[in-house]
């Protein structure tokens, strides 16, 4: 991969996983080499693969953001539909994981204009839990 032929290594993560298809190590060297690749929709289904297979919560929120990286590289606005779908199912069963799940959470939801959606997450009990200082609070709510 320092080489520059990241597709390269790509093709041999693949060949050997497809030798050890139970191995998660080998699961996560492929998911990061589409990562390099740029290859942001193969990262985005191998992610949401990893996550039916291991069982891993944060293997769906991989998946979100590979979503949300593909609506930066060019792709379909409406892609942050499903990403914000997604995250809002993990608020509502109370899954969203920590500050940087929430942030971009608030990201998805700012980008497509939903500010009053915004509020109600900063001021829900995630914000509430997840916002430990009152003053970034109140800079997000703003």
């Amino acid at each position: 991969r320092e080489g520059g032929c990241s597709s390269e290594a790509t093709e041999c993560f693949l060949g050997a996983l497809e030798r050890k298809p139970d191995s998660e190590d080998l699961s996560l060297c492929v998911f990061q080499s589409y990562g390099r690749d740029r290859a942001f929709l193969k990262q985005q289904q191998f992610a949401q693969k990893m996550h039916k297979q291991f069982a891993n919560d944060r293997y769906q929120l991989w998946s979100i953001v590979c979503t949300t990286l593909q609506v930066l590289g060019g792709g379909s606005e409406k892609l942050l539909l499903l990403a914000e779908k997604q995250l809002r199912k993990r608020e509502e069963e109370d899954r969203l994981g920590g500050y940087e799940e929430l942030q971009l959470y608030l990201w998805i939801l700012e980008r497509q204009g939903k500010a009053e959606d915004c509020l109600r997450v900063v001021t829900g009990a995630h914000g509430l839990r997840l916002y430990t200082s009152s003053v970034e609070r109140l800079q997000a709510k703003a």
